[in-house]
């Protein structure tokens, strides 16, 4: 219901047009009838407040104009494929990429707000080697500033609780819920499929240059007159999602 109202509304509007966004989804059942005056209520704080302290992340939501956005960006990655006689096989009958090789990935190359430690949290995961085709979507993709100032960022809406004091949506908290949950993880495919799309589509793309980073926002945490609160913000080392892009084509 939260990530409906979201996509659908003009950050730049106002509460009355946010209102009419929602009732149409009561009406739709897309939103619980519950959730209707909490999320309206809670939409001014969301959008106004910056996104954080650094000049890079000094900046609303609600300064975002809606033709600078994307909601529910969709993406395919292949992973382990190879293209043969205008089909993709696997590269390696019954290979594909593991947590462990990925977390050899993010050791090599440190760095951002990922904790040194979480590699290891990652080789522990039990799940099946990544292999086919990897589709989802990206919650919000938006653009700041024009021309050859312009940086993409990728936003993740979380609305998980963390209890019911501000300290517990502090960075730490948030942090150890990203390792927890293998947001990290999520976040670094995220960044690739954003990475591969701007790649495809601006003729002199470079991470350095264009990939602005990557926002998970824990709406319950983000406070009035708190810049940053209730963001976890990364933007991983260039050589680390180039080395994951390798990782994800090659499957080794």
């Amino acid at each position: 219901g939260m990530h409906a109202l979201l996509e659908r509304i003009d950050f730049r509007g106002d509460g009355a047009r946010w209102r009419q966004e929602a009732e149409r989804l009561v009406a739709r059942r897309a939103l619980p009838g519950e959730a209707l005056e909490p999320l309206l209520a809670a939409l001014p704080t969301l959008l106004s407040t910056a996104l954080g302290v650094e000049e890079r992340l000094d900046f609303r939501l609600a300064d975002i104009d809606r033709a600078d956005r994307r909601d529910e960006l969709n993406y395919i990655l292949p992973v382990a494929l190879q293209a043969r006689d205008g089909r993709f096989t696997p590269r390696q009958p019954g290979g594909g990429v593991t947590p462990a090789a990925i977390a050899a990935v993010l050791e090599r190359h440190p760095g951002g707000a990922m904790p040194a430690d979480y590699p290891r949290r990652l080789r522990a995961l039990a799940a099946a080697p990544l292999a086919g085709w990897l589709n989802g979507s990206l919650d919000l993709v938006f653009r700041r500033g024009a021309g050859s100032e312009a940086r993409w960022f990728l936003l993740d809406w979380k609305s998980n609780r963390l209890g019911e004091r501000w300290a517990d949506y502090a960075p730490e908290r948030l942090t150890a819920a990203m390792a927890g949950h293998h947001y990290f993880l999520q976040a670094h495919l995220y960044a690739l499929a954003l990475h591969r799309h701007l790649t495809a589509r601006l003729p002199d793309y470079s991470y350095e240059r264009h990939f602005g980073g990557i926002l998970y926002v824990f709406v319950r945490g983000v406070r009035e007159g708190h810049p940053g609160s209730g963001v976890c913000f990364d933007r991983p080392p260039a050589a680390r999602i180039q080395a994951l892009d390798r990782l994800l084509r090659e499957g080794r």
